[in-house]
């Protein structure tokens, strides 16, 4: 193997074919090889490889089927191997742990730095005491611990130094972001046979529990049943494990005539334009979610609890709409208000602005580069 160049080892956690919000990571590993092929080999590490995407096709970047991901003690021998013959100096890791053990002997085997990045959804609880000082202690032993964290948001970042207590000047925040591209804008009132009357809230995400959809249909039920507000439709795009439930749920709360099950679409964002709010009842995310971006990029409002980790972008009333985390009531309030008061008519200019000017992709990419730039040499 080609050892003149020192190399750079990307590790994705998945197959090469899946998606989902896998799309962003292609895209930072695309922006670091372009940033670094003149002077560092790139190799993308997949677990197994079904269809190379596009984005890594035409980036210079070499791919190659090696395990990782995993971190079971039998894979050690390999992975040190894989390092030595390929001349691994700086390793990029996506949602791994920012320690542990194996970390000291990539070391010996030649890596000069491990980077960590960070976009695990929720809140975690602060250590206290014995444990914080465990923490503490152990994330300060140079060889175990990642050399720079980065977290997806300003809310990673600061978790990663109040909970898994990284040193702060270890730690840095490089916003996710989406691409600003002109939207082809789809009517779903056309394409779901909505009456044309009804005002559109959507959710749109994998159909998981931890999206928590069953809250927001009995919030709706509440706001239907309770409020007697017929004049709302709920469009819920995309697919998962638990859609059956949650259609059954529908039923079960007499709402079939006022919910839509779209299944998954191939442009979810094309829909955004007609729909009056977004909601989004996730039990946690990382500060944000990128659909909750691409639907203030479409000048869509938020409605979304005031758990931190997924109200982060949101200010009340300006670019969305808070209630009580769990609380229906308050959310079924939220959403008549909406119906019964005047709406703001510059919310939704308020709402693409922000996105422009604070999550354009390409800003995040020559964030995440220019840290980088001071780590690799």
């Amino acid at each position: 193997m080609n050892k003149a160049k020192p190399a750079i080892l990307l590790v994705a956690n998945w197959d090469s074919n899946v998606g989902y919000a896998w799309w962003l990571m292609e895209s930072y590993w695309a922006a670091i090889a372009h940033a670094f092929c003149d002077t560092h080999r790139i190799l993308l590490a997949y677990p197994s490889i079904s269809e190379v995407p596009k984005a890594i096709a035409s980036a210079p970047i070499e791919v190659v089927e090696n395990n990782f991901n995993d971190f079971s003690t039998d894979n050690i021998p390999s992975q040190l191997e894989f390092i030595k013959q390929n001349n691994i100096t700086y390793i990029y890791y996506t949602d791994k742990p920012t320690r542990a053990f194996r970390y000291a002997l990539y070391r010996l085997a030649g890596v000069k730095r491990i980077f960590t990045h960070d976009h695990t959804p929720g809140l975690r609880t602060r250590p206290e005491g014995f444990k914080k000082i465990l923490k503490v202690v152990f994330s300060r032993i140079p060889l175990i611990n990642t050399d720079v964290a980065i977290g997806a948001t300003e809310f990673i970042r600061n978790r990663l130094i109040n909970v898994t207590c990284i040193p702060k000047q270890k730690c840095i925040a490089v916003n996710n972001g989406i691409y600003l591209r002109d939207i082809k804008y789809t009517d779903p009132y056309e394409e779901f046979s909505i009456p044309r009357d009804r005002k559109i809230i959507v959710s749109t995400g994998r159909l998981n529990p931890f999206k928590n959809i069953d809250f927001a249909l009995k919030t709706f039920a509440e706001v239907i049943h309770k409020y007697h507000g017929r004049n709302w439709h709920y469009l819920i795009v995309g697919d998962g494990p638990a859609r059956q439930d949650l259609e059954r749920l529908a039923n079960d709360l007499g709402l079939s005539e006022y919910v839509t099950f779209t299944g998954n679409v191939s442009s979810p964002s094309s829909f955004y334009s007609h729909c009056f709010i977004s909601f989004h009842p996730s039990k946690g995310e990382v500060g944000f979610s990128l659909s909750m971006l691409e639907n203030l990029y479409s000048g869509v409002p938020i409605l979304c609890s005031d758990n931190p980790s997924v109200s982060g972008i949101i200010t009340n009333k300006e670019n969305g709409f808070i209630y009580s985390e769990g609380d229906i009531s308050s959310a079924a309030i939220q959403i008549i208000g909406l119906l019964t008061n005047s709406t703001d008519h510059k919310i939704k200019e308020r709402c693409k602005t922000y996105v422009i000017n604070q999550h354009n992709i390409l800003l995040s990419h020559k964030e995440l580069v220019a840290q980088l730039k001071r780590q690799i040499h």
